[in-house]
């Protein structure tokens, strides 16, 4: 899944060379929300491409 900032909060940085940058890797703790609204964004591990 893309990385939302609206939704998401990035607690770590991984390299992977198969996946798309600026993905999520992994979460480490769901988020939550109701009615439309984001009450707490999910802290998730975001791939970066290596260079």
């Amino acid at each position: 899944m893309p990385f939302d900032p609206t939704r998401h909060e990035v607690v770590g940085v991984v390299d992977t060379p198969d996946a798309e940058p600026n993905t999520v890797a992994q979460v480490v703790s769901p988020g939550y929300g109701a009615n439309g609204r984001q009450l707490r964004p999910a802290f998730v591990v975001v791939s970066k491409r290596q260079e």
